[in-house]
């Protein structure tokens, strides 16, 4: 048996802040890492976070098409964050 017999995927879901800030992630060979961000969603005058069903929204189709990762919402302009 090799390293490659057990490949298994993370799906890593993340804060918005995590995108500006991330922390190193030691993992096995075996780990295929995928990064989702969630940020937030610009509206007229205000912004807003996520709401649950955006969210699974996200991470589903992370899982469905594979790839390195993606953003739910978005994450700039950062100071346009809700509070």
């Amino acid at each position: 048996m090799n390293e490659h017999d057990n490949l298994f995927r993370l799906i890593h879901v993340k804060g918005s802040r995590r995108y500006f800030q991330d922390e190193f992630v030691n993992l096995p060979f075996s780990c295929i890492r995928e990064v989702v961000y969630l940020g937030f969603i610009q509206e007229e005058t205000s912004s807003r976070w996520l709401t649950n069903e955006e969210i699974s929204d996200g991470v589903i189709a992370q899982i469905e098409s594979g790839g390195v990762g993606r953003i739910v919402g978005q994450l700039h302009p950062y100071g346009n964050r809700p509070e």
